[in-house]
């Protein structure tokens, strides 16, 4: 197994979302009282895209054979 570490670019992001909606869900299942608002994914998203503008910030992905398997910023 090879994992190569990234610069993230805007076709990483429906990966990125993906990503991050499972583990969106995970804590719902771990945290009954937790309440995302109706608009968290559009915001999350606008978010990351404003992320991957600003030129003073670093955004990366791991990346297996092509696909994202984790990301920070």
């Amino acid at each position: 197994m090879s994992i190569l570490l990234r610069g993230a670019g805007r076709r990483d992001l429906d990966a990125i979302h993906e990503l991050w909606r499972g583990r969106r869900d995970e804590e719902v299942q771990l945290h009954r009282d937790l309440v995302w608002s109706p608009d968290a994914e559009l915001q999350i998203r606008e978010h990351r895209e404003l992320v991957l503008a600003d030129p003073r910030t670093h955004f990366v992905v791991a990346d297996e054979r092509g696909g994202g398997v984790a990301f920070a910023h």
